[in-house]
Formats: C-alpha cells, sequence, structure tokens
C-alpha cells in the first residue's frame, strides 16, 4: 500500500493524465466542458523504489484512475480535489486532498538501524492548488499541509508540460516538476531537521489501440536535495519511476 502511495504521487503531478486527454485532439479552451462522469480508468507496472532514496527497486501493478465529474471534481492518481473557480482563458483555483507516501523499517537495508528507525507512517494532506492550460502547455502548483498528526508537515510543488508530438493516435510530452517539502516532513521521514528540495524530469507517451483503450508508458527521475541525501537511510540520491498499462477512456 505505501510503495502504491509512493508511485502514484510521483505520477500524479506529472501530465500523464493530460497526455491520455491529448490523443485524438489538442484541448481548446473555449471548448464546452464535459458532463457528467468521465475520464479514464486502467493498470500499470511500475518499477519503483522501495521508498524515495533507496536503490532498492521493486516491480508493482498500479491502479490508474483519472475521473472529474462535471469538469469541476475529480479523482487524478492519489489526489482528490475540485475546482472552486476556472475561466476561459484556462486557469483554475481550487481544493485538493493528497497524500505523501511513508514506508515500513523493513524497507531499509541496515537492520540494525531498521530496528531503532521504526515505520514512517504516510502523510494525508489538504491544501490548494491552481491549473493553467493553453493548448500544449500546462503548469500546475499547489501548497499542502498533513492533516493527520504524522509529520506535521508541509510541501509545495509546481510542474509544468510540453506535448512536443500529438496526432489522432499517439503523444509525446515532457515534464518538469519542483518539490519543496519543510524542515517537519523531513525531519520524520529522513531524521534531518531542515527542508529541501527534489527536482523531476519525465516523459510520457500515450498510444490509441482502439476508440476506447489507450497505451501508457511513463519514464521519470528524480533529484533528491543534500538534506534527503545526507540522511542516514538514503542509499540513492535518485528516484526512478518506470511504468507501463493501459487505459479505458469513458
Amino acid at each position: 500500500m505505501k510503495k502504491t502511495l509512493m508511485a502514484l504521487a510521483l505520477l500524479s503531478t506529472s501530465s500523464l493524465a493530460a497526455s491520455v486527454n491529448d490523443v485524438n485532439q489538442l484541448p481548446d479552451n473555449n471548448e464546452q466542458a464535459k458532463k457528467g462522469l468521465h475520464g479514464q480508468v486502467g493498470l500499470a507496472l511500475a518499477s519503483l523504489p522501495e521508498f524515495i532514496g533507496s536503490d532498492d527497486n521493486k516491480t508493482t501493478i498500479l491502479p490508474v484512475i483519472n475521473v472529474s465529474y462535471n469538469d469541476r471534481l475529480y479523482f487524478k492518481f492519489n489526489r482528490l480535489g475540485g475546482w472552486l473557480y476556472k475561466n476561459k482563458n484556462g486557469f483554475r483555483f481550487g481544493g485538493v486532498v493528497t497524500s505523501h507516501s511513508g514506508y515500513d523499517k523493513e524497507d531499509i537495508q541496515n537492520s540494525e538501524l531498521a530496528n531503532t528507525w521504526g515505520d514512517r507512517d504516510a502523510s494525508f494532506m489538504a491544501g490548494v492548488n491552481a491549473a493553467y492550460r493553453y493548448q500544449k502547455f500546462n503548469i500546475e502548483a499547489g501548497y499542502v499541509t498533513d492533516v493527520s498528526n504524522n509529520s506535521d508537515g508541509a510541501k509545495f510543488y509546481a510542474s509544468t508540460s510540453y506535448t512536443i508530438f500529438a496526432d489522432r493516435e499517439k503523444t509525446l510530452t515532457l515534464n518538469a516538476r519542483l518539490e519543496h517539502l519543510d524542515k517537519d516532513m523531513v525531519r520524520y521521514y529522513y531524521g534531518v531537521d531542515d527542508s529541501t528540495f527534489n527536482a523531476t524530469l519525465g516523459v510520457i507517451g500515450t498510444y490509441k489501440l482502439s476508440k476506447s483503450w489507450t497505451a501508457i508508458g511513463a519514464l521519470t527521475v528524480s533529484t533528491l536535495g543534500d538534506e534527503i541525501s545526507d540522511s542516514i537511510i538514503t542509499t540513492d540520491d535518485k528516484a526512478n519511476v518506470a511504468l507501463l498499462g493501459a487505459v479505458y477512456s469513458f
């Protein structure tokens, strides 16, 4: 469960969902919003680290859920949100609930350290986010705080993406993300009393298999801040995720 939350968190602010929507037609900011429940659901096979900072990779099956209701409420990977304001120019502002993944002590390679370190539970977080989309360009930012009394921390994230190719069958999108964890989060998950920045670059591709089915693939590479890299539990200063799957659009 914790590994699933981690992978979904890494993908939730990528442009994967937007890339799936781009197949067949680049969205027009002036087009009428879809009514009712619509989106994509599917499964994907992902390779990812045991936890952010571990050099031990595992393979797991992930649910891929990206649905929206009346273009106001949405569930995207690991984020539940609602748009409180939106305009015809592509700008949106709303509230969001999400999670920051934890890990089990068994995931730590040093067994003696694992026994004294203990588990770290996921932080369930709530806050605000804003997004802007214009044709092939997307930008999104958000600020969320822990409401589960686990890390008692907060984080800010900003991501941008650009679809470099899109036709009726396939898309290719580049993505970049910057994330800031405050010192409470870094202290709880890594034992370092300081805040940090993580940076991620990714590429996302889609290929339309039929009218309703689309193959998806993604590769992201995250560089961890020095504060995380210096933690005694960290064995890798990068986190790589590869994903391959398929979704059904409705």
